[in-house]
């Protein structure tokens, strides 16, 4: 691709880099100068244009982001995701379901290697969808990227993203008590929102004693495809009786504590395949936190292993609730 600047009558088939007004009119940065518009920049004394001029080793930037995005969700289900149109050598990728983006990374920064003028942007790993998120934007820098280029792009963009929709639709939420303390109705609300957000209703609420045998009982008794926990004490250990609730029923504990902040006291396992999650303090508030993380990806079917948990301290400081009882700067 040839760019400079012109004689206007020499201008035919360029593509205007700069907008411009000839007259009245406005010829915008990008529009390709037809024979009647040079007409136009003589007759109004456009001497010279700055414009793009491809070769034949170059496709328009339009085309070159169809291109890559197209290869990008070349193994994707067309249910699960829209191609915007292309314009200024930009294509979005839309998630047409509630779910979680899993990201190849290498991939991705493989891609954003190849040339300065080739980019493609994501949201970050994991990140919650909902129908309308765009989840990745690829942009063409330049007005046409070399063909060379632009293959190479192609030959490495499939397997870089994978849209995982919410596969699971009930919960039960089972809340342990102790005496006639206030279970905090508030707060309950909030966790049944948070699994309406991700289109999971809530089935049932059992309350128990807080106990190994009574919490034990009420996950026994639930018949839904995710199971909650919230207990009337924090969780402070595995032998807790929250964990050991989980493994007297049956189930498995796979891990107890996570490196995020809020969401630190958050333990989880399966009872046959069922998830069950046991849930910290933070998640009766309605902001960001741990809990978001385990949840969204459990409720997609994506297996969390130990290793997946201490892998969330990168980006796990997440915002400070106002009225936590004991702050971190306390």
């Amino acid at each position: 691709m040839k760019f400079g600047e012109v004689d206007s009558d020499e201008a035919i088939g360029s593509i205007l880099a700069h907008s411009i007004y000839v007259g009245k009119e406005r010829f915008r940065k990008g529009k390709v100068l037809s024979k009647d518009d040079v007409v136009k920049l003589i007759k109004f004394s456009v001497k010279s244009v700055v414009v793009a001029r491809l070769s034949n080793d170059d496709v328009h930037e339009d085309l070159a982001a169809l291109e890559i995005a197209s290869a990008i969700v070349a193994n994707l289900d067309p249910k699960h995701f829209e191609l915007s149109r292309a314009f200024t050598g930009r294509v979005n990728i839309i998630s047409k379901v509630q779910g979680v983006v899993e990201l190849n990374v290498d991939v991705i920064n493989r891609l954003n290697l190849i040339d300065p003028m080739l980019t493609c942007a994501t949201l970050p790993p994991f990140s919650k969808l909902e129908v309308g998120t765009m989840i990745a934007t690829v942009k063409i820098i330049a007005y046409a990227i070399p063909k060379t280029i632009l293959a190479s792009g192609v030959s490495i963009a499939d397997e870089s993203i994978r849209i995982h929709p919410v596969i699971i639709s009930t919960a039960d939420l089972v809340i342990s008590r102790i005496g006639n303390k206030d279970l905090g109705e508030k707060g309950i609300k909030v966790i049944e929102r948070r699994l309406n957000n991700l289109g999971i209703k809530l089935i049932s609420t059992p309350i128990v004693r807080h106990a190994v045998e009574d919490l034990a009982e009420g996950i026994g008794i639930c018949n839904s495809q995710m199971i909650l926990m919230l207990t009337a004490s924090a969780t402070s250990d595995v032998l807790d009786i929250g964990p050991e609730a989980l493994t007297r029923s049956g189930g498995k504990l796979v891990r107890f504590g996570m490196p995020a902040d809020p969401g630190n006291l958050l333990f989880f396992g399966y009872l046959d395949s069922r998830c069950v999650i046991g849930l910290p303090g933070c998640a009766r508030a309605p902001s960001m936190n741990g809990v978001d993380w385990v949840l969204e990806r459990l409720s997609c079917g994506l297996t969390l292993t130990d290793r997946d948990i201490s892998l969330m301290g990168v980006g796990g400081l997440l915002k400070e609730m106002p009225k936590r009882p004991q702050p971190r700067s306390g």
